[in-house]
């Protein structure tokens, strides 16, 4: 997991497997953030129920704050856990506005609570 930071955002590359052993280090990565977050699957080969649930972790943080919140880059098996999930739309939120999206686009969503599972 890398983060770099520019402007308008601090953007989180996450790689390889986020499970059991390794969400705990993404939330921990997330929630340390101040101020907008994206966050760049396009490395994970596997997420399964507790990294949904740092990614979760990580958005209501950042809308807490009034903070922007993004996932960008899903791979395939990703995307499709967390639309099976249902956590897709939430972690992709857009539109009501809690300040502008996590690269300065635009508003994202500011609904903090989480999805019914």
């Amino acid at each position: 997991m890398t983060e770099t930071q520019s402007e308008h955002a601090t953007t989180v590359v996450v790689a390889g497997d986020v499970d059991l052993a390794t969400a705990p280090k993404l939330q921990a990565a997330l929630v340390a953030v101040d101020g907008d977050v994206i966050v760049d699957l396009s490395e994970v080969s596997f997420l399964d129920s507790s990294g949904l649930s740092a990614l979760i972790a990580g958005r209501k943080h950042a809308v807490a704050a009034g903070c922007g919140f993004e996932v960008r880059n899903p791979g395939e098996l990703v995307e499709r856990a967390m639309r099976i999930t249902g956590v897709y739309d939430f972690l992709n939120a857009t539109g009501s506005g809690a300040g502008r999206a996590a690269d300065g686009t635009g508003p994202i969503g500011s609904n903090g609570a989480a999805p019914a599972a």
